[in-house]
């Protein structure tokens, strides 16, 4: 029902059986061109599709997992996490119009697709849908201790021998306030 040539991701319109179909797969970062500059993908993209055909129109829910791993944001060590995106759609196989096509532009959701084609490239929207999802920063542990800001030491490994720092004199008024939260 589908097949990847060259990385892409086609879907076989004529190949999706009325009713419920469940199209699984797995395809490479670099095969999709998925790429970040802070992240690899050490291993394939699962894709899930459950395709619902009636008639013309077929109700596409993809479901994309993937692994990461990059630096952790507060100790700069290894970092893993895996990540699941979802995309939902419609592909509608008829004869349009140009304002019709125009209309159906503005709707991301809707795909219009000429009767006389077979196939239909996803590769974009399941890209997308696994951009959309990647993180702003990933932590190589959810209680992370980070680096000391005086030596740098990763305080994951073990206490520093730093000693507190003296405070600015500018700054100990401050510190005379009652803050209540």
């Amino acid at each position: 029902m589908n097949k990847a040539h060259s990385g892409a991701i086609v879907l076989d319109l004529e190949g999706v059986d009325e009713g419920r179909n469940v199209i699984n797969f797995a395809v490479s970062a670099a095969g999709i061109e998925f790429a970040d500059p802070y992240f690899q993908f050490p291993s394939p993209i699962e894709v899930d599709l459950l395709i619902n055909r009636s008639l013309h129109t077929l109700s596409v829910k993809a479901s994309v997992r993937f692994a990461l791993v990059g630096e952790c944001c507060r100790c700069t060590g290894r970092a893993e996490e895996n990540v699941k995106a979802d995309s939902d759609f419609l592909i509608q196989h008829m004869v349009a119009t140009p304002e019709e096509l125009e209309a159906m532009e503005e709707d991301e959701d809707v795909v219009i697709v000429d009767p006389g084609k077979h196939e239909l490239d996803l590769t974009g929207r399941i890209r997308e849908a696994a951009l959309l999802e990647l993180p702003m920063r990933v932590y190589c542990r959810h209680d992370c201790r980070g680096l000391c800001p005086q030596c740098g030491q990763n305080l994951n490994d073990g206490e520093c021998q730093c000693v507190e720092l003296e405070v600015d004199p500018r700054w100990e008024a401050l510190a005379k306030l009652n803050v209540q939260q």
